[in-house]
């Protein structure tokens, strides 16, 4: 008798599974269908970006060997061909190269044109205010002080990154201009300020007790050529110099 019972329940569980399949089975197997569609596009689409990566490395290396090898029109042209599609990565790093190749050629509007590029690119806003800041130093001894000291206001606050190498510009413009007093203030606060970078605090205080005639400076070495950032978006460091940080002189040497 249990067997019959048996027999009969599972017919009933049979039936209920047909009824079911019947009504649900097309959706069942569109969804399956849909799930293996989806992940065989997602695998497809990540082999897609390592190969744009690649790629884009590869030229980005090829183009960097340009200009070690004094090809500089070439590494221009090979620079611009990675930034021109815009967004974040290699374009943003191929204009920073751009730049210093301009700089190289002594051509400064071009470089302040490509950094201007970087400040309306989809750059990380570090790296924006980096390319602000490269080019204030580039125009340092070019624009007026009071144009000077504008154009890295927004760089000198507390909260950015690059803020000590945006006082020091401006303790510069200060000592252009002539307001000695104002910068050897700008210049002293810098030297007594425990975060600020090394070489940054190192040549505040040079400049503060030159202009305050505590005693004479040696002149601060001249800073390495400008290097691009490394090949990925870095993390700006809270206190960390720019890799072109140039120095400005005390007034004894630019007479020279």
């Amino acid at each position: 008798m249990s067997d019959i019972f048996h027999e009969v329940e599972e017919d009933l569980r049979r039936d209920k599974l047909n009824q079911l399949w019947k009504r649900y089975g097309t959706l069942f197997l569109t969804v399956a269908v849909l799930a293996v569609a989806t992940t065989a596009g997602i695998v497809t689409w990540r082999q897609h970006e390592a190969s744009q990566r690649t790629a884009a490395a590869n030229a980005f290396n090829a183009a960097g060997d340009m200009g070690v090898n004094q090809n500089t029109d070439g590494a221009l042209a090979a620079f611009a061909a990675i930034a021109a599609p815009g967004g974040e990565g290699y374009p943003v790093l191929a204009l920073f190269r751009e730049a210093v190749l301009h700089v190289a050629k002594s051509d400064i509007q071009g470089a302040l044109a490509t950094y201007d590029r970087i400040g309306t690119s989809a750059a990380d806003p570090r790296l924006k205010a980096l390319a602000k800041l490269k080019a204030a130093y580039l125009v340092a001894d070019i624009e007026t002080p009071a144009v000077l000291k504008n154009r890295v206001a927004e760089l000198a606050g507390d909260d950015s990154p690059w803020r000590f190498q945006a006082r020091e510009l401006q303790a510069y413009a200060d000592f252009r201009s002539g307001a000695m007093a104002e910068a050897a203030g700008g210049y002293g606060k810098i030297a007594a300020d425990p975060a600020a970078p090394a070489g940054v605090k190192a040549r505040a205080g040079q400049m503060a007790a030159y202009i305050s005639g505590g005693g004479t400076p040696v002149a601060p070495p001249k800073p390495p050529a400008p290097a691009a950032p490394a090949p990925a978006v870095p993390e700006a460091p809270a206190a960390a110099p720019p890799a072109a940080d140039p120095a400005p002189q005390p007034a004894e040497s630019r007479d020279r």
